[in-house]
């Protein structure tokens, strides 16, 4: 019930969301598989979302295919439900040479490895200097 998702929300320190802006990601827990029509709507382009980015993190999407190192951002990460991990981008790890060592270390897939991009219908987050 409303009063259900406002206690549940209260008691986590959230707050209940009542609507997503263009560009906004977002993830569904479910307990099992299901199906929802999304609204038609504009696709939104990398460089909207990238100039609309804020200081810290950012749960976003895009309309067009994008590789995780495109974005002017101190990490951008990713879940992937299938395979149970998160991949992981640092432009500052990977300028040092130093970036496979730390996926390596912390068990985070590589985007370059695996070719993984960032597009329509994926939710990632972004954190910006």
């Amino acid at each position: 019930t409303t009063s259900d998702l406002a206690n549940y929300a209260a008691v986590q320190g959230y707050e209940v969301l009542t609507s997503l802006d263009a560009g906004d990601g977002f993830w569904v827990h479910a307990k099992s598989a299901f199906s929802v029509s999304l609204p038609a709507s504009p696709v939104v382009s990398f460089s909207t979302v990238q100039s609309g980015l804020k200081s810290g993190w950012n749960l976003v999407s895009v309309g067009e295919t994008k590789n995780a190192s495109d974005f002017t951002a101190t990490s951008v990460w990713a879940w992937d439900a299938a395979r149970s991990a998160w991949y992981f981008y640092s432009s500052e790890l990977n300028t040092s040479g130093t970036l496979a060592n730390f996926l390596q270390t912390n068990n985070y897939r590589s985007f370059a490895t695996d070719n993984k991009t960032l597009g329509l219908g994926a939710g990632f987050w972004v954190k910006k200097p």
